[in-house]
């Protein structure tokens, strides 16, 4: 049992959940009062409707992050009270758990708050425990802020278990939380593919792991490649796969947690030995391509990209170069001919902000910008739009487009696992499949993109000619 006060922020000012714009909402961005209080206390205040977060001073921002004793995690999707205190992290370890203000019967929405062993005030610290919470539990990946803010409910009545982390969950969660750009080891040196973040967590060579298709199998037993449930993490949708080392060790690569698990006997030799580059060898070689697939690569010896160098035929062309090599000096006069010859493009994004930005420099229409029915032209000749709302803006068969652009492609793949895409996902897929299928050409560009793309638009794209254009060399970065 936990004893003593814990070191929170509360808004005695603002009830409940404000909306964007109010004053109100904007009392939630510098009115909290760092405060101790106990359990009760806390749960008093968030029966009251009154909002909590980490300790801070002026604003409320991650660079103003002083310190906290407790940690939280929202779940919107798929928990209800008993399931929730079925895991083992919260009967065990779990601090308290209440309805949301947004919470219906039918789509129940809880908040787990856990405490930690020791004041954390570190916000880098901060960032990774909440983030290792996050993946545990499956929850959305960009609610890990050090001052995230937690609303009340005015009415709920708090379960409480007042119960506390242990020392050795805080450094677990710190290490599911670890992602790239964090100071852990980097697989092989190579600091731009995710799939190479080795994490120090393990998995056994013969633990059982949950196929796509809900059988059990041990890891050893496995091929590379195969589809699994991430054993780290709560992984409703199989957001990871099989991997090997050159020696034939198997490991699990998760994209959801962007980490490597292996098992604990492999050596430091052992990985530093894996071959991080098999997939562009691979696509060099040949062997990936079969008798409906057919894989051209060229490497591109030039610091910067150009239309000369990769002419836009139609087909699938595959663009990994770096950021900064001139990615939108290659894109531009081809968006730009197209429209000049009537000919329709498309351009996805997983990022509003993305869509936008991109829309602005290539000269295409960005579905957020307001349509001047005055001015004219047709929106659909040049059209940006992100993935959540692709199926909402478009319709297969009603809009139509000759050219396909994917920008960021490893993220929007990965982004088919967001929690944003629940209950629409099948039908996202679909829809773009539908462009991607239909298209005469279709672009896809990552500074990473590997097998996932790969694999993504050959399903997409239903066996048509695939041409690979791969530019390594680390170019001078243009405006």
């Amino acid at each position: 049992m936990t004893s003593g006060a814990m070191k929170i922020a509360i808004n005695r000012l603002v009830k409940n959940k404000a909306c964007p714009g109010t004053d109100d909402f904007k009392l939630l961005a510098t009115e909290f009062e760092n405060v101790s209080l106990t359990l009760s206390e806390i749960a008093a205040a968030i029966a009251d409707g009154f909002s909590w977060c980490a300790q801070h001073i002026d604003r409320r921002n991650a660079a103003n992050f002083i310190c906290t004793d407790v940690l939280g995690v929202d779940l919107d999707e798929g928990w209800t009270f008993d399931s929730l205190l079925g895991h083992e992290l919260v009967a065990d370890h779990g601090l308290l758990i209440y309805e949301t203000y947004s919470s219906t019967p039918e789509r129940p929405r809880l908040r787990a708050m856990f405490r930690s062993p020791s004041t954390i005030t570190d916000a880098d610290e901060m960032r990774k425990v909440v983030r290792g919470l996050v993946r545990t539990f499956g929850a959305d990946e960009s609610c890990v802020d050090p001052c995230r803010m937690y609303y009340g409910n005015e009415g709920c009545e708090p379960y409480l278990i007042d119960r506390t982390l242990t020392a050795e969950q805080i450094d677990y969660l710190k290490e599911l939380g670890a992602t790239q750009g964090d100071d852990y080891e980097q697989d092989g040196g190579n600091r731009n593919a995710n799939n190479f973040v080795r994490s120090s967590l393990h998995v056994e060579e013969d633990q059982l792991l949950r196929t796509r298709d809900g059988k059990h199998v041990p890891l050893s037993f496995l091929a590379s490649g195969t589809s699994v449930h991430c054993p780290h993490h709560s992984d409703r949708n199989p957001s990871a796969f099989v991997t090997m080392s050159s020696q034939g060790i198997r490991g699990v690569h998760c994209s959801k947690c962007q980490q490597t698990f292996w098992p604990e006997t492999m050596r430091r030799s052992d990985l530093k030995s894996h071959d991080f580059e098999q997939f562009e060898r691979a696509l060099f070689a040949g062997t990936l391509s079969d008798a409906t697939h057919n894989v051209v690569v060229k490497e591109l010896n030039a610091q910067y990209l150009s239309p000369e160098q990769v002419p836009f035929h139609p087909g699938v062309h595959l663009i990994k170069s770096p950021k900064g090599s001139g990615k939108t000096h290659l894109l531009r006069p081809f968006v730009q001919h197209c429209i000049d010859v009537g000919e329709s493009v498309l351009l996805i994004s997983h990022r509003i902000a993305l869509a936008s930005a991109s829309a602005n420099r290539l000269g295409t229409f960005c579905y957020l910008d307001k349509y001047d029915r005055e001015i004219g032209g047709d929106r659909y000749m040049a059209y940006a739009v992100c993935l959540d709302s692709l199926r909402k803006r478009l319709k297969p068969g009603v809009h139509s487009f000759d050219h396909v652009i994917i920008d960021e492609s490893e993220q929007l793949f990965s982004h088919f696992l967001s929690s944003t895409l629940d209950g629409k996902r099948e039908s996202v897929f679909h829809t773009l499949s539908f462009y991607v299928r239909e298209a005469k050409t279709v672009i896809v560009c990552d500074a990473d993109l590997g097998r996932l793309t790969f694999e993504a638009i050959k399903c997409c794209r239903d066996g048509m000619g695939i041409k690979g254009y791969l530019r390594e060399v680390e170019p001078e970065l243009q405006d």
